[in-house]
């Protein structure tokens, strides 16, 4: 071996390695990724155990700092665009995924299950689908406007309301069974 390398197994998965010789009888592990992670794992929980109470208390000290410091995150914020844009697809992906915009897809898809009688006979299957398609989406995107509720109550209230108010407003297709 050249530089005096030596040869020994991965405590992982076993396969014999090339030591690197600047680490010399230290290194157990060899440079593949799953192995590397390992022993990754392994260091940092045995780092935790060697100093117990080290990630005690400190938040406080954290909080303390952030109200002294109150413009420090948002100064981070704006200089670094890189931090911005995986805080934006963060926020993002925390609304898709929020109990309320489940709550207002369910109530939309379930006010478009209500029909009143006669309605499949005035209008054309194609037509309805495509209406029904565009209906939910700007329903989609109203409601998704709506600050998050912890009841479903008022924002199915609500599409219920606009539900009605655009039927009133097509005028042609149900206004005149509905209109006040």
């Amino acid at each position: 071996m050249a530089g005096g390398a030596t040869r020994r197994p991965c405590r992982f998965c076993r396969r014999w390695f090339a030591a690197d010789a600047r680490v010399g009888d230290e290194q157990f592990a060899c440079g593949d990724a799953p192995c590397q992670a390992r022993r990754k794992k392994a260091s940092q929980a045995a780092w935790l155990e060697a100093h117990p109470g080290y990630f005690r208390g400190r938040s406080e000290k954290h909080r303390t700092w952030r109200r002294e410091h109150p413009d420090a995150q948002r100064r981070r914020r704006e200089a670094d665009p890189v931090l911005r844009e995986r805080e934006r697809v963060a926020r993002a992906e925390r609304r898709r995924r929020s109990p309320s915009r489940r709550a207002v897809e369910q109530d939309a898809i379930a006010l478009q299950l209500v029909a009143l009688p006669g309605d499949r006979d005035r209008v054309p299957r194609a037509v309805e689908q495509d209406s029904m398609r565009a209906q939910l989406h700007v329903l989609l995107g109203v409601a998704s406007r709506l600050p998050p509720a912890v009841e479903q109550g008022p924002i199915a209230g609500a599409l219920r309301v606009w539900h009605d108010r655009g039927r009133r407003l097509l005028g042609g297709i149900d206004g005149a069974a509905r209109a006040p």
